[in-house]
């Protein structure tokens, strides 16, 4: 039973049965225990397929793979192309499956030539759709593995992130943090400054002057006491960052809001 993207790797094709160029077809259809497997290439417009436990949009980002024996329906959202790929395996499923869609020019490709081979009545042309069909399933499932690789880099920085939001006015290193995300410091480095925009160091600097800014503005706390409660040692140390990031010493800042 194939009910997983992952599961596909195991999918045993038989046959190509048809590849169908559609301009406009049916705005909606109830489709009962499907004959094929079917991929569903769209190149422009909208779907929706709806199954008794999903209800899945079909875009240009996505491609969808219908099962053989599954029961579904589809509405048109908005008028467009798309190419369907039916082919026969040994397995089934109960799932419509939706993939990224990473090269689509790829993939127009591969079908292309398929559809090609087949017209001209190549000699292998059998064999060439289902390496063919293959060729495309692979292409989706590396489309696939390296969303989520990207996903869980994200995940991975954005927990960072947090926990520097949280513990700012403690001594934070690049390594204390590449270690709590399980990496090297040089890649967390470049990860963390790649996903934010900033340096980890830059990252930390801005939460802390931040924090900074809105103690000054309460003005109840000395600036040695502001300078310790945001991780800050050195009184200079805090003066030269508050200044940079701020446009003008904390002292001279703290006196806007006095005169206010």
């Amino acid at each position: 039973m194939i009910d997983h993207p992952k599961a596909l790797s195991a999918l045993v094709i038989t046959r190509v049965v048809r590849i169908l160029s559609v301009n406009r077809g049916r705005t909606h259809w109830d489709c009962r225990n499907r004959e094929h497997w079917a991929i569903v290439v769209r190149e422009s417009g909208k779907a929706v397929f709806k199954s008794e436990t999903q209800q899945i949009e079909s875009n240009p980002e996505t491609v969808l793979i219908l099962p053989e024996g599954i029961s579904y329906s589809f509405d048109v959202i908005e008028d467009g192309t798309y190419i369907l790929l039916e082919f026969d395996a040994e397995q089934t499923g109960s799932t419509i499956l939706s993939l990224p869609i990473g090269n689509a020019e790829k993939i127009r490709k591969i079908l292309h030539r398929m559809d090609y081979n087949k017209i001209i009545g190549h000699p292998y042309h059998a064999l060439e759709q289902i390496h063919g069909t293959y060729e495309i399933l692979l292409t989706l499932l590396r489309d696939t593995q390296l969303l989520y690789v990207q996903k869980d880099k994200q995940r991975v920085i954005e927990q960072a992130a947090e926990y520097i939001s949280t513990h700012y006015a403690s001594n934070l290193t690049n390594s204390a943090l590449a270690k709590r995300c399980g990496i090297s410091e040089v890649y967390f480095r470049k990860l963390f400054t790649q996903i934010t925009g900033n340096s980890p160091i830059t990252y930390l600097h801005k939460i802390r002057i931040a924090s900074a800014a809105k103690l000054l503005q309460e003005g109840t706390l000395s600036l040695s006491e502001i300078a310790t409660s945001v991780g800050y040692t050195n009184l200079y140390h805090f003066s030269s960052m508050f200044k940079k990031y701020m446009g003008l010493p904390p002292s001279k800042y703290a006196r806007l809001f006095k005169a206010l």
